[in-house]
């Protein structure tokens, strides 16, 4: 970067009162201490240059945001940087009034003028390193900053990040929307106090990092909603055009660049240059087959595009990725520009038929003339992936018995986006057996199972512990067959009232916009992940399992209860004067059901009005207690009565059915004195 004379630069003043500086530019005083402060020279030497911290913006972004409040600073253009200058105008000094001229000496004015030259080049070499040891800083600490990526906070979406989503589920311990939107708000504030115009626009993404867009877009989504609805700025989605209009129509007055952009570096020592007229054989190329693909497309519609045969999809996936600005920039490496040139030829050899057919639609000529073999792809690998394949099938043969074995293919987490595993898999099974070696197929543990069976291998008998195991040194696995009982049990219950929450969904119907099983089937299937039921997550994460089982269980809960409503005919209301028994099963259930109640002198009646054989058991004082505590947790007050004694009766239930009972005093049949709906 070439030396920088401060009485040369262009600069615009706006006004900044002393509560904006503080708020809006924290940084600005750290900042500014690290520059050098010219205290000798006179406002002529300085050109009216005042000094201050530098804010950089290298370069544009990609998704607007459109801040309400009011921004102003000064605006530099130095070399290929967009700096902002805080005004420290107060800090400056003119130089000390000179001696009387008598007094002067030649050797004087000579040593003055040399120590302003080297003030000046100072000036120059402690500018050029901040934007060197900034930009490393700001590459280092936040990588988005530069623009060229997500604002700095956490906002990257793919599946690999490991960025906070906007969690907007008050019931669940990881809320977090208001912690999201002030990240993104102060984010938003940061760039607005760098640039003119109160618009500004964030690239929320990088290179490849739209494989799964769903990912992104969900998040977003919920950071637009949120961020909009908190009113400090207005978020949207955006294009460059749309960018550009808006900072046209604010009238603002731009300075004039007329020094060079290039060469920029994006960190230390990490020059950008010369991709201009690097590879100009690819670039021409791309520039090429852009026009073929042209040409092409127009010929494919006057034949009619088909689908299995050959098309221009090929040809349009080459062009798209050789535009990307590693491609035909010239910035890649050889073996990448190689592929980048493959695949254009590979493209254009099928566009070439498409051509050639359309042709002969149009003219009538026989299109055999213009047919040509397809080549392989430089990262052609079928036969490296099938021999390595073949060799870990064969390792793990030779350590087991018969000719069957199980390969995992995947682990925790691995399936979230299944079509990429089973779009490799699906290749390596048809090359493998091409290949003849083994014979590989997509199986289940029965299937396998079976397979071993058949073989009427003579197994050893196993005796000793499985367990504890270790999985690596000092990695001990043990404890968790009776680890957070409480959880276990609560994670069985609610897997038993899921499936007759299911069933009794479907007798009424189910809701799609109101309440349904969803909530509770979701909670079940992460609760069964082998960290949770097994009691090996961290204290906080099986809270949330349980928390999330309570919230499907409320919404189940309410699906029930109507459902049940429908089939007896009876208002949910009035459920607590019956006892309830379904049976969720396939076959008749006979079980003893445990009722808490708070009289002693009541009977049991089935729903033909024959007296029930019951039982009272004495309710320990224990037991009352914890039925208290979890009664006001679940409720949020105390219960107005404590039961005194269980009562035990024998239900029968037919299967798939239900059964009601009555509770009422001994002495006056009819008159309830508890509720409850029973599953057995």
């Amino acid at each position: 970067m070439r030396n920088l004379e401060a009485g040369k630069q262009r600069e615009e003043e706006y006004t900044y009162t002393e509560s904006e500086r503080e708020s809006q530019w924290p940084q600005r005083r750290e900042w500014s201490e690290r520059f050098v402060r010219e205290e000798d020279k006179t406002e002529e030497d300085l050109g009216s240059c005042h000094h201050g911290p530098l804010i950089i913006e290298p370069r544009p972004c990609l998704v607007s945001i459109v801040s309400r409040s009011t921004l102003t600073c000064r605006i530099v253009i130095i070399g290929g940087f967009r700096l902002g200058l805080n005004s420290m105008a107060g800090r400056r000094k003119r130089a000390k009034s000179p001696e009387p001229k008598e007094r002067r000496l030649s050797s004087r004015v000579q040593e003055l003028r040399q120590k302003e030259r080297d003030e000046k080049e100072q000036l120059a070499r402690e500018r050029v390193k901040f934007l060197s040891d900034q930009s490393s800083e700001l590459c280092d600490d936040a990588k988005e900053d530069d623009n060229y990526e997500p604002p700095p906070g956490g906002f990257y979406y793919e599946i690999t990040d490991d960025s906070p989503v906007v969690q907007d589920d008050p019931d669940l311990f990881d809320f977090n929307v208001q912690e999201r939107v002030n990240a993104f708000v102060a984010a938003a504030l940061d760039q607005a106090n760098i640039t003119r115009t109160n618009h500004i626009m964030f690239t929320m993404g990088t290179d490849f990092r739209y494989q799964y867009a769903h990912t992104w877009f969900r998040q977003m989504d919920k950071l637009l909603h949120y961020v909009n609805l908190d009113g400090r700025i207005n978020a949207l989605y955006s294009t460059p055009s749309i960018y550009t209009d808006a900072k046209h129509a604010a009238n603002e007055a731009w300075p004039l660049k007329t020094e060079d952009y290039f060469p920029y570096a994006d960190r230390i020592n990490a020059y950008w240059t010369g991709y201009f007229t690097s590879r100009p054989a690819l670039k021409r190329y791309v520039r090429v087959m852009s026009g073929y693909y042209l040409a092409a497309r127009q010929l494919e519609f006057f034949k009619g595009r088909s689908e299995k045969g050959p098309n221009t999809d090929s040809l349009a996936d080459a062009l798209a990725i050789a535009q990307h600005h590693d491609a035909v920039s010239g910035t890649s490496k050889q073996h990448v520009a190689n592929d980048y040139a493959k695949r254009l030829a590979i493209g254009y050899v099928e566009a070439e038929s498409v051509v050639a057919t359309s042709l002969a639609h149009l003219t009538k000529l026989d299109p055999a003339t213009f047919q040509q073999d397809d080549p392989d792809l430089f990262d052609y690998n079928v036969q490296e992936r099938v021999n390595a394949f073949v060799a870990a099938a064969l390792d793990q043969a030779n350590i087991t018995r018969t000719n069957h074995i199980m390969f995992t293919m995947g682990t925790d987490f691995r399936y979230q986006y299944a079509h990429t595993w089973f779009r490799q898999m699906d290749k390596l099974l048809h090359y493998v057996n091409l290949d003849g070696r083994i014979n590989a197929l997509y199986s289940t543990p029965s299937i396998y199972t079976d397979a071993k069976h058949a073989a009427n291998e003579a197994w050893p008998l196993k005796t000793e512990d499985y367990f504890p195991y270790a999985d690596r040194i000092n990695a001990y696995w043990t404890g968790y067959f009776t680890s957070r009982p409480a959880l276990k049990r609560y994670v069985r219950v609610m897997s038993g009232y899921y499936l007759t929450a299911r069933q009794l969904e479907f007798f009424k119907g189910r809701s799609e916009k109101g309440p349904n099983t969803d909530s509770l089937a979701d909670a079940v299937a992460i609760a069964q992940h082998h960290d949770a039921v097994s009691g090996t997550s961290k204290q906080h994460v099986a809270n949330d399992y349980a928390k999330r089982l309570a919230i499907g269980y409320v919404e189940a809960e309410s699906v029930v209860a109507t459902s049940l409503a429908h089939l007896t005919k009876l208002d949910p209301a009035t459920f607590q004067q019956t006892v309830l028994a379904y049976n969720p099963l396939g076959w008749k259930r006979v079980d003893i059901v445990r009722l808490p109640v708070v009289d002693g002198d009541i009977a049991v009646h089935d729903s033909e009005g024959h007296e029930v054989e019951s039982q009272l058991v004495p309710f320990t004082d224990e037991y009352a207690a914890l039925r208290s505590y979890h009664v006001e947790a679940y409720l949020g007050h105390a219960p107005t009565q404590v039961p005194k004694h269980w009562l035990l009766f024998s239900v029968s239930v037919p299967p798939l059915g239900f059964t009601t009972y009555t509770i009422s005093t001994a002495k006056k049949t009819g008159t309830m004195v508890q509720t409850y709906i029973y599953f057995v």
